[in-house]
């Protein structure tokens, strides 16, 4: 049977199966019975599908996908031949070749005859090469690039490409040579020559023709070193951009490998270079071309300003910024004497988002070179002075400009603390440290408010984390939890009333409220120090018009809002202390107090110390002795609001003062290797800073006092400040417990401090102290946490330590304190009441303590009863008769105790 028979014959049989929809999986191996058979010669197989097509030319598609997904050994000169017969069906048989990646060189060769042959390649190129790597070694497909690269090289000497072309050419020739591995002819030596040579570059071909003389740099050398070498110096000494400077610097770094990934960056293609073509081409940059002062000066005059860059854009266009960093990294600039410190100062002014990835570790590598090399200058206080001026908004410029402050303290704080050793490097005697008076200037907070807003904080992604750490070890103060809840809360009622309409409202009430003569109009009307000041003045006689100033200084905008500062701490703080000021007033004042402290906190906490305390004090005295804020005016312990602001600058300056001695404490260590003072004595000073502090506010707390009133306010707050020291240091509660406070403060701590469950664990340990008063107050704090905490373990506690403690130390102090077993009546009448009470005090806490103890477990009172009715008779013979009746009543509301308790008292005073 011939062909056309056969094809007849199949064409029938195929059309039946076309009627049913349910047959196409029987029409799908009748195509693939047709491409394999391997039982007919290959040329009536192709008149056969030949046919077929004629006959039902909508089968192409299924025919040549099954030809592909079922290859064999006739495969690919089927497909050739199919291409040749239906031209029109060419295009759609090279793109199935190309997204399969299979029989590339059949596509390629049915691509010989377009006139876009080299786009289509380039095409290829851009989209995946690494799919020839599946065909590597194919000789036709070898055939087909050869054909390719002959006819490349005749549109490179017979035509006048465009610019576009141009790079396309640029980059094949790299393609060629450098990923498919081809060999130049002579001819094609010197056409590459004449091409690269040729005038008239734009920077972009430029970029490729330098990548294409160094892909093909073995073969041209070759063919003439001298021409070779002539060419590329033409090329970089015309050509400014990075590239080449970029590969300079890798050749003076011998960072071969960083070449290679650079000319797969401009060209993207994966080429390959021989190593020993890059020690060639490392020697004629070093020796002919680029010497290292050459790279470094040039480097500065190249775009210095464009360093603005975003993550994902190639190696290939990182501008002169990365050019620099790996000059810095290499010590080029240092070896050629050339300080870049205008080139960083000037890029820092002109820094705009979107930003480089490496300008945070430019910085960081500037100041480490800085640190070590006289040749480097740093950027003075002065001129950081001047780039922060009070009032101006946030720019990008001092976000850039106070992390480069704060790295280079901290790097020069490491490297003064460093241990002298073998890689001991002195610090430049030309650095000094910038000055705590210049660190107070710099806006810190409204940096850090300006890069968190949510339209900055992807542009500030590079720096962001690194400065927060920064601000963290040198400023913790202002990073507090406090200070972020604070500021959340500012945020979520941010803009609620817009400060248009609060000037508004301040306004109208102003002329109600007396001021109309010397208001302007309400056009000319604007918030400033004398309204201020004559506002709050009044504020206890016009409180509606305080309420409103206040309310629009909180609207106002935070750059504004620092410049009233002064003029409100000065006027409003000290008015605030004084009797009959509206409670709207006071919870203004702290909203606004807050307000300021995320704008300029430390300036505040300044500012406010000295208007409450009697006399002046510097910030660095704070720091030092942060217990002269319990010097303020005695009336800011009975405000809870403004209680409330002087708890948050106490925390900030404790937190303040231990970054400082610390600090301190590593300078003098590393100044003085003889220092005898140890960084655990440091830890158990600072411990005792902060217990005083403790201490100081218990000591404001009042026993008793109404929970809603001031001064149960006051025992909150307190208690709350205390608890949150002892959620941060455990020691912290030890000591404070063991130091001691007064007796009458115990229930408020109890019920106020929530962490005191944890003096469980040192009870035993505070029991055992060998002072008197010590044992006593352990008792005391014991049998009162049993009463708030009756848990199993404080049971245990309670019958294995507590119980026996109490009761030895009752006796001890029967012993040793009375001295004499009873006395008479008459004696009793005549003793002095003040002296016995004094003498037998420590009896009495803790034969009271014995009731609180009951309350908490009423299991043991058999093991306690005989003995607390036995103190309990034996202090009827010492107390006069208006303490035991005192002493009684409360023993009465002990219920367990009560009955005994009660006849013996009873037969005792019988007898009075």
């Amino acid at each position: 049977m011939d062909a056309s028979a056969a094809a007849a014959t199949f064409v029938k049989q195929l059309a039946h199966k076309l009627n049913s929809a349910s047959e196409a999986n029987e029409i799908q191996r009748m195509l693939q019975d047709l491409v394999t058979n391997q039982t007919k010669h290959y040329t009536f197989k192709l008149s056969l599908i030949t046919d077929i097509l004629h006959l039902l030319p909508f089968l192409f598609d299924e025919i040549v996908t099954a030809i592909v997904d079922y290859p064999g050994p006739d495969s690919a000169l089927l497909l050739k031949n199919l291409a040749t017969r239906f031209p029109q069906h060419a295009l759609m048989l090279r793109n199935l070749l190309i997204q399969k990646g299979i029989y590339l060189h059949v596509a390629l060769e049915t691509a010989l005859g377009d006139s876009n042959r080299m786009v289509f390649l380039n095409a290829i190129l851009s989209r995946d090469s690494s799919i020839f790597s599946k065909d590597a070694g194919n000789a036709d497909l070898i055939e087909a690039l050869n054909e390719y690269k002959k006819h490349l090289f005749y549109l490179v000497a017979n035509s006048k490409p465009t610019v576009s072309t141009q790079c396309v050419y640029m980059r094949l020739i790299c393609a060629f040579i450098g990923y498919f591995r081809l060999v130049l002819t002579n001819y094609e030596c010197e056409s590459v020559l004449a091409f690269v040579a040729a005038g008239g570059s734009t920077e972009r071909i430029s970029k490729l023709k330098l990548c294409a003389l160094i892909t093909c740099g073995d073969q041209l050398m070759v063919y003439s070193q001298q021409k070779y070498i002539e060419c590329l110096k033409q090329i970089v000494d015309s050509d400014l951009s990075e590239v080449t400077l970029m590969i300079g610097v890798f050749c003076h770094t011998n960072q071969l490998m960083d070449i290679v990934h650079l000319v797969r960056s401009v060209t993207d293609v994966q080429v390959a270079l021989t190593p020993d073509g890059l020690s060639k081409l490392r020697l004629i940059f070093i020796n002919n071309l680029l010497k290292e002062d050459g790279i470094a000066r040039r480097s500065l005059i190249m775009r210095p300003l464009d360093v603005n860059m975003r993550d994902e854009q190639p190696l290939e266009n990182s501008s002169g910024m990365t050019v620099v960093y790996e000059l810095l990294k290499a010590g080029i600039f240092v070896r050629s004497g050339i300080d870049i410190k205008t080139w960083v100062f000037e890029s820092m002014k002109s820094y705009q988002p979107p930003y480089h990835p490496k300008y945070p570790d430019l910085i960081k590598r500037y100041i480490e070179v800085l640190l070590e090399s006289p040749t480097l200058t740093q950027i003075s206080e002065r001129e950081v002075s001047n780039c922060f001026i009070r009032g101006d908004a946030i720019t990008p410029m001092r976000v850039v400009l106070l992390f480069q402050v704060l790295h280079f303290n901290e790097r020069y704080f490491a490297k003064k603390t460093a241990p002298v050793g073998p890689d001991f490097v002195a610090v430049n005697p030309n650095c000094t440290e910038y000055t705590p008076a210049l660190m107070d200037q710099l806006p810190i907070n409204q940096v850090l408010g300006f890069i968190e807003r949510p339209e900055n904080r992807e542009a500030f992604q590079p720096f962001y984390s690194s400065l927060m750490s920064l601000v963290v070890s040198q400023f913790p103060q202002i990073v507090t939890a406090t200070a972020f809840l604070n500021a959340e809360s500012l945020a979520d009622e941010e803009n609620i009333i817009p400060f248009e309409y609060q000037l508004g409202i301040l306004y109208e009430s102003m002329k109600k409220s007396g001021f109309h003569g010397a208001l302007p109009p309400f056009l000319n009307f604007e918030i400033c120090d004398s309204v201020l000041v004559a506002v709050f003045r009044r504020c206890a006689e016009d409180a509606a018009t305080a309420v409103a100033c206040l309310e629009t200084l909180c609207a106002m905008d935070s750059s504004k809002l620092l410049n009233h500062l002064s003029c409100i701490v000065s006027t409003l703080f000290p008015l605030i202390l004084k009797d009959r000021i509206d409670e709207r007033i006071l919870d203004l004042f702290e909203k606004l107090f807050h307000r300021l402290d995320s704008v300029s906190p430390r300036e505040l906490w300044l500012k406010t110390a000295n208007c409450w305390l009697s006399k002046p004090i510097t910030s660095i005295e704070l720091i030092k002795k942060p217990l002269e804020l319990f010097q303020c005016d005695s009336r800011v312990f009975q405000i809870p609001t403004v209680f409330s602001v002087f708890l948050h600058m106490l925390d900030c300056y404790l937190i303040a003062s231990r970054q400082h001695y610390f600090h301190t404490f590593q300078i003098d260590v590393s100044q003085d290797k003889t220092q005898k003072l140890k960084e655990t004595h440091l830890y158990a000073l600072l411990e005792l800073q902060e217990t005083a502090a403790m201490q100081a506010l218990l000591e404001l707390c009042v026993p008793g006092a109404d929970p809603t009133s001031n001064a149960g306010k006051i025992n909150r707050a307190a208690c709350q400040f205390v608890h949150q020291r002892f959620v941060v240091s455990k020691k912290s509660m030890k000591l404070l417990h063991f130091q001691g406070y007064r007796d009458e403060l115990i229930d408020v701590t109890v019920e106020g401090i929530a962490s005191m469950h944890v003096c469980f664990e040192f009870i035993a340990e505070l029991l055992s102290q060998p002072q008197l008063e010590k044992q006593v107050f352990g008792v005391q704090l014991a049998c009162k946490l049993c009463v708030k905490y009756p848990i199993p373990s404080s049971h245990n506690l309670a019958l294995t330590i507590l119980v026996p403690k109490m009761m030895a130390l009752s006796n001890q102090i029967e012993d040793t304190v009375v001295g004499i077993p009873a006395m008479p009546q008459q004696a009793v009448q005549q003793a002095s009441l003040e002296d016995r009470v004094a003498k037998n005090q420590f009896l009495l806490k803790v034969v009271d303590s014995f009731r609180y103890l009951l309350e908490a477990f009423p299991s043991i009172v058999e093991n306690v009863e005989p003995f607390v009715i036995c103190k309990f008779c034996f202090l009827l013979s010492i107390l006069p008769c208006s303490l035991l009746c005192f002493f009684y009543s409360v023993f009465q509301r002990c219920d367990i105790l009560g009955k005994g308790i009660s006849r013996l008292f009873m037969r005792v005073t019988a007898s009075f």
